[in-house]
Protein backbone atom coordinates (compact mmCIF):
# COMPACT_ATOMS: atom_id res chain seq x y z
CA UNK A 1 0.00 0.00 0.00
CA UNK A 2 1.28 3.56 -0.36
CA UNK A 3 0.95 6.65 2.29
CA UNK A 4 1.00 10.38 0.72
CA UNK A 5 1.95 12.77 3.58
CA UNK A 6 4.01 10.05 5.51
CA UNK A 7 6.39 12.88 6.45
CA UNK A 8 3.55 15.01 7.46
CA UNK A 9 2.41 14.62 11.63
CA UNK A 10 -0.83 12.11 10.64
CA UNK A 11 0.59 10.62 8.07
CA UNK A 12 3.96 9.69 10.08
CA UNK A 13 1.44 8.14 12.63
CA UNK A 14 -0.48 6.49 10.22
CA UNK A 15 2.57 5.41 8.47
CA UNK A 16 3.93 3.79 12.11
CA UNK A 17 0.93 2.28 12.96
CA UNK A 18 0.83 0.08 9.64
CA UNK A 19 4.40 -0.60 9.78
CA UNK A 20 3.25 -2.37 13.33
CA UNK A 21 0.65 -3.95 12.05
CA UNK A 22 3.10 -5.82 9.49
CA UNK A 23 1.67 -4.08 6.36
CA UNK A 24 3.88 -3.61 3.24
CA UNK A 25 4.40 -0.03 3.09
CA UNK A 26 5.62 2.26 0.57
CA UNK A 27 5.71 6.25 0.94
CA UNK A 28 6.04 9.04 -1.30
CA UNK A 29 8.46 11.60 -0.24
CA UNK A 30 9.57 15.41 -1.19
CA UNK A 31 13.78 15.25 -1.22
CA UNK A 32 13.94 17.79 1.02
CA UNK A 33 11.06 16.32 3.60
CA UNK A 34 12.28 15.27 7.10
CA UNK A 35 11.93 11.49 7.70
CA UNK A 36 13.76 11.34 11.75
CA UNK A 37 10.61 10.36 12.84
CA UNK A 38 10.41 7.26 9.99
CA UNK A 39 13.64 6.00 11.28
CA UNK A 40 14.24 2.33 11.61
CA UNK A 41 11.09 1.49 10.15
CA UNK A 42 10.67 -0.97 6.89
CA UNK A 43 9.51 0.69 4.14
CA UNK A 44 9.74 1.47 0.33
CA UNK A 45 10.18 4.81 -0.42
CA UNK A 46 9.50 6.46 -3.89
CA UNK A 47 11.22 10.30 -3.97
CA UNK A 48 9.31 12.59 -6.09
CA UNK A 49 6.77 15.75 -5.97
CA UNK A 50 2.87 15.18 -5.84
CA UNK A 51 2.78 18.04 -8.80
CA UNK A 52 4.76 15.82 -10.48
CA UNK A 53 2.01 13.10 -12.49
CA UNK A 54 5.38 10.49 -13.37
CA UNK A 55 6.63 10.24 -9.69
CA UNK A 56 3.10 9.60 -8.49
CA UNK A 57 2.34 7.12 -11.57
CA UNK A 58 5.42 5.20 -10.22
CA UNK A 59 4.37 4.98 -6.55
CA UNK A 60 0.54 4.42 -7.12
CA UNK A 61 1.90 1.27 -9.34
CA UNK A 62 0.58 -2.22 -8.13
CA UNK A 63 -0.78 -0.45 -4.90
CA UNK A 64 -3.96 -2.25 -3.62
CA UNK A 65 -4.47 0.50 -1.53
CA UNK A 66 -4.06 4.04 -1.27
CA UNK A 67 -3.86 6.55 1.61
CA UNK A 68 -3.65 10.36 -0.06
CA UNK A 69 -2.87 12.52 3.09
CA UNK A 70 -0.33 14.75 1.45
CA UNK A 71 -1.69 18.68 1.21
CA UNK A 72 -0.49 22.02 2.22
CA UNK A 73 -2.04 23.26 5.08
CA UNK A 74 -2.09 27.00 5.72
CA UNK A 75 -4.45 29.61 6.74
CA UNK A 76 -2.30 32.80 4.83
CA UNK A 77 -3.24 33.78 1.46
CA UNK A 78 0.46 33.89 0.21
CA UNK A 79 0.24 30.23 0.29
CA UNK A 80 -2.40 30.18 -2.14
CA UNK A 81 -0.78 29.24 -5.46
CA UNK A 82 1.37 26.47 -3.72
CA UNK A 83 -2.05 25.18 -2.33
CA UNK A 84 -3.31 24.62 -5.62
CA UNK A 85 -0.11 23.22 -7.19
CA UNK A 86 -0.41 20.26 -4.53
CA UNK A 87 -4.04 20.35 -2.82
CA UNK A 88 -5.67 20.07 -5.98
CA UNK A 89 -3.63 19.43 -8.82
CA UNK A 90 -1.68 17.11 -6.60
CA UNK A 91 -4.82 14.96 -5.74
CA UNK A 92 -5.71 14.76 -9.66
CA UNK A 93 -2.45 13.21 -10.53
CA UNK A 94 -2.93 10.71 -7.79
CA UNK A 95 -6.52 10.17 -8.55
CA UNK A 96 -5.83 9.59 -11.76
CA UNK A 97 -2.49 7.08 -11.25
CA UNK A 98 -4.99 5.01 -9.15
CA UNK A 99 -7.36 4.93 -12.04
CA UNK A 100 -4.68 3.80 -14.31
CA UNK A 101 -3.06 1.46 -12.01
CA UNK A 102 -6.59 -0.28 -11.07
CA UNK A 103 -6.04 0.24 -7.35
CA UNK A 104 -8.39 -1.33 -5.36
CA UNK A 105 -8.89 1.60 -2.94
CA UNK A 106 -8.48 5.30 -2.32
CA UNK A 107 -8.51 6.95 0.96
CA UNK A 108 -8.88 10.61 0.73
CA UNK A 109 -7.66 13.01 3.56
CA UNK A 110 -9.48 15.84 3.75
CA UNK A 111 -10.45 18.26 6.42
CA UNK A 112 -13.43 19.91 8.07
CA UNK A 113 -12.62 22.82 6.18
CA UNK A 114 -14.95 21.11 3.29
CA UNK A 115 -18.05 20.99 5.32
CA UNK A 116 -19.46 24.27 5.21
CA UNK A 117 -20.27 26.30 8.10
CA UNK A 118 -22.03 25.14 10.71
CA UNK A 119 -25.72 26.50 11.71
CA UNK A 120 -25.02 28.68 14.79
CA UNK A 121 -25.18 26.91 18.17
CA UNK A 122 -25.56 23.94 16.22
CA UNK A 123 -23.06 20.82 14.76
CA UNK A 124 -22.60 20.48 11.15
CA UNK A 125 -22.65 17.36 9.47
CA UNK A 126 -21.24 15.50 5.98
CA UNK A 127 -24.59 16.92 4.56
CA UNK A 128 -23.71 20.31 5.58
CA UNK A 129 -23.88 22.65 2.24
CA UNK A 130 -20.19 23.92 1.45
CA UNK A 131 -20.72 28.09 3.11
CA UNK A 132 -16.99 29.19 2.10
CA UNK A 133 -16.81 31.17 -0.69
CA UNK A 134 -17.73 34.05 1.12
CA UNK A 135 -14.46 34.60 2.90
CA UNK A 136 -12.39 33.40 0.07
CA UNK A 137 -9.86 30.89 2.30
CA UNK A 138 -7.36 29.34 -0.43
CA UNK A 139 -7.09 26.43 2.04
CA UNK A 140 -10.83 25.53 2.07
CA UNK A 141 -11.35 26.14 -1.72
CA UNK A 142 -8.42 24.18 -2.59
CA UNK A 143 -9.13 21.55 -0.16
CA UNK A 144 -13.19 21.92 -1.19
CA UNK A 145 -11.82 21.35 -4.65
CA UNK A 146 -9.39 17.84 -3.99
CA UNK A 147 -12.70 16.26 -2.14
CA UNK A 148 -15.02 16.69 -5.26
CA UNK A 149 -12.68 15.60 -7.92
CA UNK A 150 -11.67 12.97 -5.83
CA UNK A 151 -15.60 11.93 -4.97
CA UNK A 152 -16.52 12.63 -8.62
CA UNK A 153 -14.86 9.62 -9.57
CA UNK A 154 -17.01 6.96 -7.04
CA UNK A 155 -18.05 5.18 -9.96
CA UNK A 156 -14.79 4.09 -11.63
CA UNK A 157 -12.85 4.37 -8.16
CA UNK A 158 -13.43 2.66 -4.93
CA UNK A 159 -13.16 5.75 -3.45
CA UNK A 160 -13.74 7.21 0.68
CA UNK A 161 -12.80 10.40 1.65
CA UNK A 162 -12.17 11.38 5.51
CA UNK A 163 -12.66 14.73 7.00
CA UNK A 164 -10.82 15.30 10.31
CA UNK A 165 -11.24 18.12 12.45
CA UNK A 166 -8.75 20.13 14.69
CA UNK A 167 -6.27 17.46 15.22
CA UNK A 168 -3.23 17.61 18.11
CA UNK A 169 -0.93 14.93 19.52
CA UNK A 170 2.34 13.80 20.32
CA UNK A 171 4.85 14.85 17.83
CA UNK A 172 3.40 18.17 16.17
CA UNK A 173 0.50 20.58 17.64
CA UNK A 174 0.01 21.73 13.85
CA UNK A 175 -1.68 25.09 14.30
CA UNK A 176 -2.56 24.46 17.95
CA UNK A 177 1.12 24.69 18.64
CA UNK A 178 2.29 28.20 18.62
CA UNK A 179 -1.20 28.62 20.75
CA UNK A 180 -0.33 26.08 23.41
CA UNK A 181 3.27 27.23 23.40
CA UNK A 182 1.74 30.72 24.45
CA UNK A 183 -0.62 29.65 27.32
CA UNK A 184 1.73 27.77 28.53
CA UNK A 185 4.18 30.76 28.91
CA UNK A 186 1.21 32.82 30.27
CA UNK A 187 1.82 34.95 27.68
CA UNK A 188 -1.64 34.70 26.51
CA UNK A 189 -4.52 36.17 28.93
CA UNK A 190 -6.85 36.31 26.23
CA UNK A 191 -9.48 33.85 24.58
CA UNK A 192 -11.71 34.74 21.34
CA UNK A 193 -15.80 34.23 21.15
CA UNK A 194 -15.45 31.05 18.87
CA UNK A 195 -15.12 27.50 19.06
CA UNK A 196 -13.81 24.06 17.28
CA UNK A 197 -14.18 20.31 17.41
CA UNK A 198 -10.69 18.98 18.25
CA UNK A 199 -9.40 15.48 18.10
CA UNK A 200 -6.35 13.27 19.20
CA UNK A 201 -4.03 12.06 16.31
CA UNK A 202 -3.88 8.70 16.84
CA UNK A 203 -7.77 8.27 16.96
CA UNK A 204 -7.85 10.09 13.63
CA UNK A 205 -5.44 7.48 12.70
CA UNK A 206 -7.57 4.36 13.74
CA UNK A 207 -10.60 6.20 12.09
CA UNK A 208 -8.12 6.10 8.52
CA UNK A 209 -8.14 2.36 9.38
CA UNK A 210 -11.94 1.94 9.63
CA UNK A 211 -12.71 4.14 6.59
CA UNK A 212 -10.30 1.52 4.73
CA UNK A 213 -12.08 -1.62 6.18
CA UNK A 214 -15.40 -0.27 6.74
CA UNK A 215 -16.12 2.83 4.70
CA UNK A 216 -18.94 2.78 2.13
CA UNK A 217 -17.36 3.60 -1.62
CA UNK A 218 -18.63 7.48 -2.25
CA UNK A 219 -19.09 8.74 1.13
CA UNK A 220 -16.89 10.81 3.59
CA UNK A 221 -16.68 10.35 7.53
CA UNK A 222 -16.08 13.49 9.89
CA UNK A 223 -13.27 12.48 11.97
CA UNK A 224 -13.73 14.42 15.25
CA UNK A 225 -14.01 14.32 19.12
CA UNK A 226 -15.54 16.84 21.74
CA UNK A 227 -16.65 20.28 20.17
CA UNK A 228 -15.18 23.07 22.94
CA UNK A 229 -15.67 26.47 22.74
CA UNK A 230 -12.36 28.59 23.41
CA UNK A 231 -12.58 29.54 26.79
CA UNK A 232 -13.16 25.88 27.35
CA UNK A 233 -10.22 24.94 25.80
CA UNK A 234 -7.96 27.69 26.94
CA UNK A 235 -9.44 26.55 30.62
CA UNK A 236 -8.48 22.91 30.52
CA UNK A 237 -4.83 24.34 29.50
CA UNK A 238 -4.77 26.93 32.54
CA UNK A 239 -5.88 24.41 34.56
CA UNK A 240 -2.78 22.13 33.69
CA UNK A 241 -0.58 24.75 34.03
CA UNK A 242 -1.97 26.32 37.24
CA UNK A 243 -2.86 29.26 35.71
CA UNK A 244 -5.66 31.97 36.51
CA UNK A 245 -8.76 32.52 34.36
CA UNK A 246 -8.53 34.33 30.96
CA UNK A 247 -10.82 37.38 29.85
CA UNK A 248 -12.17 37.16 25.61
CA UNK A 249 -10.92 39.08 23.11
CA UNK A 250 -13.00 40.82 21.01
CA UNK A 251 -13.02 40.47 16.92
CA UNK A 252 -12.48 43.71 16.15
CA UNK A 253 -8.76 43.95 18.51
CA UNK A 254 -7.71 39.91 16.89
CA UNK A 255 -7.86 42.11 13.66
CA UNK A 256 -5.60 45.47 14.33
CA UNK A 257 -3.17 42.31 15.81
CA UNK A 258 -3.74 40.51 12.86
CA UNK A 259 -3.02 43.76 10.27
CA UNK A 260 0.39 44.46 12.31
CA UNK A 261 1.57 40.82 12.45
CA UNK A 262 1.11 41.38 8.97
CA UNK A 263 3.44 44.19 8.53
CA UNK A 264 5.71 42.83 10.64
CA UNK A 265 6.18 39.88 8.17
CA UNK A 266 6.28 41.90 5.08
CA UNK A 267 9.35 44.25 7.19
CA UNK A 268 10.94 40.26 8.03
CA UNK A 269 10.00 38.62 4.95
CA UNK A 270 8.39 35.65 6.80
CA UNK A 271 4.77 34.25 6.98
CA UNK A 272 2.60 36.10 9.67
CA UNK A 273 2.20 34.82 13.28
CA UNK A 274 -1.70 35.66 13.01
CA UNK A 275 -3.86 36.18 9.17
CA UNK A 276 -7.56 37.56 8.93
CA UNK A 277 -8.05 34.30 8.04
CA UNK A 278 -7.31 33.16 11.78
CA UNK A 279 -9.32 35.37 12.89
CA UNK A 280 -12.45 34.64 10.94
CA UNK A 281 -12.13 30.80 12.04
CA UNK A 282 -11.40 31.77 15.87
CA UNK A 283 -14.60 33.59 15.87
CA UNK A 284 -16.74 30.93 14.73
CA UNK A 285 -18.70 27.75 16.23
CA UNK A 286 -17.04 25.39 14.14
CA UNK A 287 -18.64 22.49 16.25
CA UNK A 288 -19.24 19.09 13.99
CA UNK A 289 -21.33 15.37 14.41
CA UNK A 290 -19.27 12.86 14.25
CA UNK A 291 -22.28 10.50 14.46
CA UNK A 292 -22.15 8.80 11.29
CA UNK A 293 -18.26 7.89 11.07
CA UNK A 294 -19.31 6.36 14.96
CA UNK A 295 -22.32 4.59 13.31
CA UNK A 296 -20.85 3.23 9.95
CA UNK A 297 -17.51 3.13 11.15
CA UNK A 298 -17.49 2.30 14.61
CA UNK A 299 -15.11 5.53 15.11
CA UNK A 300 -14.84 6.50 18.83
CA UNK A 301 -12.68 9.46 19.78
CA UNK A 302 -11.33 9.82 23.73
CA UNK A 303 -12.43 12.34 25.90
CA UNK A 304 -10.28 15.44 24.67
CA UNK A 305 -8.91 16.49 28.26
CA UNK A 306 -7.22 12.66 29.05
CA UNK A 307 -5.51 13.34 25.60
CA UNK A 308 -4.88 16.66 25.68
CA UNK A 309 -3.03 15.97 29.03
CA UNK A 310 -1.02 13.39 27.89
CA UNK A 311 -0.05 15.65 24.89
CA UNK A 312 1.09 18.34 27.25
CA UNK A 313 3.19 15.85 29.40
CA UNK A 314 4.46 14.44 26.17
CA UNK A 315 5.81 17.80 25.06
CA UNK A 316 7.18 18.66 28.59
CA UNK A 317 9.78 15.48 28.21
CA UNK A 318 10.61 15.73 24.68
CA UNK A 319 10.51 19.86 24.73
CA UNK A 320 8.03 22.09 23.13
CA UNK A 321 9.41 22.92 20.09
CA UNK A 322 6.90 21.35 17.47
CA UNK A 323 8.88 19.05 15.99
CA UNK A 324 7.33 15.38 14.87
CA UNK A 325 8.59 12.74 17.30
Amino acid sequence: MLVTGATGFVGGHLTRRLVALGADVRILRRETAQTAHLDGLSLETHVGDLRDGDAVRRAVADCELVFHMAAVISLWSGDRDKMIAVNVEGTDHVVQACLDADVGRLIHTSSVATIGIPPFSERADETQVYSWDDHDFGYMSTKYAAERSVLATADELDVVVVNPSGIFGPGSLGALGPLLRLLKRGWLPFYPYGGCNFVDVLDVVEGHLLAAARGRRGERYILGGDNLSWREFSQLIRIYYGQKKALPIGETTMRTMARLAGLVSRLQGRKPVLTSEMVTLANLDLYYDCSKASAELGFQARPLAERLYETLAWYEEHGFDGRQD
